[in-house]
């Protein structure tokens, strides 16, 4: 794996998008373990399209695969940005998810100017932990959401890091 890159979601990736959000392991770590209908996750889909404090990204491969959604909802605000991540199943413990973040995490500071970034990650989900601490996000304490324990984690950018326009992130080490 030699470089991810990112894209806005566009109307087509609505499906894709559910399907990875079905997948057995995603509602799991969900804080909501219901499988999501198709009209339900389609009426929440327009919603976030066109609400200005969400911003979604397709996270892809080199070779320009789709292999996850960003999600950031909120923005540049005192409360910052709650982050939402997806990886295909076929994708995850390959290094994507924390890769993702960083670079997403950097284009919203760049484009966006959000500066904090939240994370809610349920109890028991030790990978999407690890995932989030290794993007740089802290632990900040315990929290409950819709009835279950959660680790907050935060990610403060202090000033906008990175060049503009970069949309890519190579693995250090790997030759460029």
């Amino acid at each position: 794996m030699k470089e991810i890159s990112l894209r806005l979601v566009t109307e087509g990736d609505a499906r894709q998008i559910w399907l990875w959000a079905n997948d057995p392991d995603a509602r799991e770590a969900s804080f909501s373990h219901a499988r999501i209908p198709w009209e339900e996750h389609l009426e929440w889909y327009q919603r976030r399209l066109r609400d200005p404090l969400t911003t979604m990204y397709i996270v892809m491969d080199a070779a320009g695969t789709p292999v996850g959604v960003v999600r950031f909802q909120g923005g540049n605000t005192p409360d910052g940005a709650i982050v939402s991540l997806t990886i295909a199943r076929e994708y995850r413990g390959l290094g994507f998810g924390s890769r993702a973040l960083r670079l997403a995490t950097l284009k919203a500071s760049r484009e966006k100017g959000t500066r904090r970034f939240i994370a809610f990650v349920r109890a028991g989900n030790g990978a999407s932990l690890r995932t989030f601490m290794k993007a740089g996000f802290g632990y900040r304490g315990r929290v409950r959401i819709n009835g279950e324990e959660a680790g907050e984690l935060v990610l403060v950018l202090e000033s906008r890091e990175g060049p503009a326009g970069q949309e890519t992130e190579r693995d250090p080490g790997q030759g460029g």
